[in-house]
């Protein structure tokens, strides 16, 4: 038999642990923000420090790829904003209805949810802030169970839109993904990585996108592909396979010819 001390030591195991847990996505989410904005700040002056250091000899390669590597994640945080904007007015438009139908007043609820879609550049931080916010005001002035519903709903409908149609269209059109692709990506980066992981799927994944294209050419250029087995002075690097092919896919007509 378990005796009364062993079991209160669970309990409060249990709960150093969940208090733990809670603390580390509060500091995450504090964090995140600084990171990105110091990382996007400083991301010219670092990608021009790293050249300086490639090799001289494929250094137009490098830095073309380093190039299109920025655009993708540049791509990526414009579509950030924009997905932001439109949950604030989301969120703002749902909140309003509801906080204007249980008394609490249509201007603190467009409030909340601007503030909720705006904070949404951080994966789920908006939402959290919004939800709690939103239920705290309901109970405050509390009219019934229908608000804490509406409030509810408002979320799961947006957070709902938010995952599987505004993100995918809008922000895997900029980075180049198709919307099921980034599905994918989010899930992976929060099975992972969590907070962490869905904030960087969709850069990374872009990045991987842009890079494809140089793995396919070596992967079509190898003995494997082809079938044919190349002389050891007949081989070609991994650099000039992809440069080819990008200059291949850039003049297609002496390419045909």
């Amino acid at each position: 038999d378990r005796s009364p001390s062993r079991g209160l030591g669970d309990v409060y195991k249990r709960q150093v642990t969940q208090v733990g847990a809670v603390a580390s996505s509060l500091i995450n989410a504090v964090m995140i923000p600084f990171f990105t904005f110091y990382f996007l700040r400083d991301f010219d002056r670092l990608t021009a420090t790293v050249g300086s250091y490639l090799p001289t000899s494929n250094r137009s390669f490098y830095k073309s790829r380093i190039s299109k590597v920025d655009t993708v994640i540049g791509a990526w945080f414009r579509g950030q904003v924009e997905v932001a904007l439109i949950l604030a007015v989301m969120y703002a438009i749902g909140l309003g209805i509801v906080f204007g139908w249980a008394g609490v007043g249509i201007g603190i609820g467009l409030a909340i949810g601007v503030l909720a879609g705006l904070l949404n550049i951080i994966p789920y931080f908006g939402f959290a802030v919004g939800f709690v916010l939103s239920i705290l005001m309901v109970l405050l002035e509390w009219s019934g169970v229908g608000p804490v519903v509406g409030v509810v709903v408002v979320f799961a409908v947006v957070q709902g839109l938010e995952g599987w149609v505004i993100t995918p269209r809008i922000v895997g059109d900029k980075v180049g993904l198709s919307p099921v692709v980034v599905i994918i990506a989010l899930l992976l980066g929060q099975e992972l990585l969590g907070l962490l992981g869905v904030l960087l799927a969709l850069p990374i994944a872009g990045a991987v996108n842009v890079l494809m294209p140089d793995v396919i050419a070596v992967y079509k250029s190898s003995s494997w592909y082809t079938g044919r087995v190349s002389s050891e002075g007949g081989r070609r690097s991994f650099i000039q396979v992809a440069m080819q092919a990008e200059q291949d896919a850039q003049d297609p007509v002496n390419t045909s010819t």
